[in-house]
């Protein structure tokens, strides 16, 4: 399965933090990561990781960056879609696992995403009523909301995704000065992002089996990931201040 690592050059460190929490807390997972660069080339990941890695060299721009992870990617085929401004705590990964193969064989190209989220970024449950059910493996996904807004989703979660839904965002957004004011782009909820995204259905498990933590915020590192680099052994990069703020997902 690609898992594609949102990061640039200056990030690479806490996608190499995001990578480590994956391979020890859910080592059955079949990511392959693919990371882009623009001028350093992370070597010191693939050197842990060998098997795992997957580098792409990319121009600099936001968009073009994404287009380049695509490009070799067909619209209806599946990634798992990692910001490396997130990182996991802990996750059941018998379930994670068990929902990876229940997606990989998803054939109905009209269900756009799937996560181990039903809760959006202010804990409001997202579960459609009477929505449609997946039961498979063991397994009980639930149809969450229809993707109309901002606030059913929030792209920034690592989610399953169709390659069709990603290029058609990242379509749309204009580019960034700074990456922050995609968002803002979001928070518009225009119809000729959400019209496309609204048609496609997504699923999720109906209770919690994983936590995450991120990383920055407003250019900071944020004191749980400071934390965790420690209780992992990363060195504390030395161009990012610390910050007094706490960001968890739990």
């Amino acid at each position: 399965m690609k898992c594609i690592i949102l990061c640039c050059d200056k990030y690479h460190i806490f996608a190499y933090h995001t990578i480590k929490t994956y391979e020890k807390l859910y080592p059955q997972n079949e990511f392959i990561y693919h990371i882009p660069y623009n001028e350093i080339k992370p070597i010191f990941i693939e050197k842990e990781f060998p098997k795992k890695i997957v580098f792409i060299k990319t121009p600099q721009p936001f968009k073009d960056t994404i287009r380049y992870l695509l490009k070799d990617s067909d619209d209806n085929d599946w990634i798992y879609w990692c910001s490396s401004d997130q990182y996991l705590i802990n996750i059941d990964a018998t379930i994670a696992k068990k929902i990876n193969d229940v997606v990989k064989n998803i054939k109905d190209e009209k269900i756009y995403g799937v996560s181990f989220a039903y809760l959006n970024k202010t804990g409001e449950k997202l579960l459609k009523k009477n929505g449609d059910i997946i039961e498979k493996n063991g397994l009980r996904l639930a149809e969450k909301l229809s993707w109309e807004s901002s606030k059913e989703i929030t792209i920034w979660f690592h989610q399953y995704l169709r390659v069709k839904v990603l290029k058609h965002i990242f379509d749309k957004f204009e580019e960034p000065k700074v990456a922050k004011s995609l968002d803002k782009q979001l928070y518009l909820n225009k119809e000729d992002m959400y019209g496309f995204l609204k048609t496609g259905k997504y699923f999720t498990l109906d209770y919690k089996i994983c936590e995450f933590g991120e990383n920055t915020s407003r250019g900071m590192m944020t004191k749980n990931a400071c934390e965790n680099f420690q209780k992992y052994g990363i060195q504390k990069p030395s161009n990012f201040e610390v910050s007094d703020k706490e960001l968890l997902w739990v």
